[in-house]
């Protein structure tokens, strides 16, 4: 079974439990299953078969006036995008470059809300705002769906089980890109939890309006 995720936290219960599987780092290509964003997803194409985690993108600590974004990020933008000309907002939508400055902005009060990481701080949740379904997903061939959904809600036990030897692994496979501390964060300040998506339209839509 041949997974291609992106290295972020959609990927973390298939890093520890990743028995019998191939598992490949990339946001481009397919496989036999793909975890990514919802909005990355949505714009590659491919169809949100399941919602694997919520609550992990969130304005911190409320909407405010300026509001600061991970420029690298994709999701972040759009979602943001969304929310401003959805909620007819009278916000200033600001790039910045890495998630440390744009904490470090709020700090400073250059910008009043910050679209972040759960594991960097719990805000307001994109899901709470937009009626979004999830923050990340899976695309997965149905041959390999129960084989799926078996793996990741045990993965996703291994990490209650040992938080910090789960966190260590994640830590490890993705090459200290992320650290112990944010790993056990988004983990325990997201919900992690596989919820087939009958029907991804709406959000697809959502997705292509704001995506250029």
């Amino acid at each position: 079974m041949k997974v291609l995720a992106a290295p972020g936290p959609v990927s973390y219960p298939v890093i520890v439990n990743n028995k019998g599987i191939e598992l490949s780092f990339a946001k481009e290509g397919t496989a036999d299953i793909v975890l990514d964003s919802t909005v990355s997803l949505a714009k590659r194409g491919l169809k949100i078969h399941y919602v694997t985690v919520k609550g992990l993108m969130t304005v911190y600590p409320t909407v405010g006036k300026k509001i600061g974004v991970p420029k690298m990020l994709t999701a972040a933008n759009v979602l943001t995008k969304a929310l401003v000309d959805i909620k007819k907002l009278n916000a200033e939508v600001i790039g910045i470059d890495d998630i440390q400055k744009i904490m470090e902005s709020l700090k400073k009060g250059e910008i009043d809300s910050a679209v972040v990481p759960s594991g960097v701080a719990k805000g307001i949740t994109f899901e709470e705002l937009l009626g979004i379904p999830g923050s990340c997903g899976a695309h997965v061939k149905p041959e390999f769906r129960d084989q799926f959904i078996s793996l990741y809600n045990e993965g996703i036990d291994m990490f209650k089980q040992d938080p910090e030897g789960f966190a260590t692994k994640v830590v490890t496979t993705l090459g200290g890109r992320v650290s112990k501390e944010f790993v056990i964060n988004v983990m325990k300040n997201s919900t992690f939890n596989i919820e087939e998506l009958p029907n991804d339209e709406e959000f697809v839509k959502l997705v292509r309006k704001y995506i250029s």
